[in-house]
């Protein structure tokens, strides 16, 4: 969701009034979604969430909290 250097930023409402999220927002968790589902069971097992959680700088997640 990172805009090119070059646009002005723009406010994005991530959830709607009618609460449903917005598109780019949508497209955005489905692709890192994707990345994720190595064996591509369309859910992710502890590995692979264990995986997406050390991207994103929280290596400390357990089986219990998964």
């Amino acid at each position: 969701m990172k805009r090119p250097e070059h646009h002005a930023p723009k406010k994005i409402e991530l959830l709607h009034a009618n609460g449903k999220l917005d598109e780019l927002l949508e497209t955005t968790i489905e692709e890192i979604f994707r990345k994720f589902d190595m064996l591509l069971y369309r859910e992710l097992t502890y590995c692979e969430f264990k995986g997406f959680c050390e991207c994103i700088g929280r290596s400390n997640l357990t089986e219990r909290e998964f």
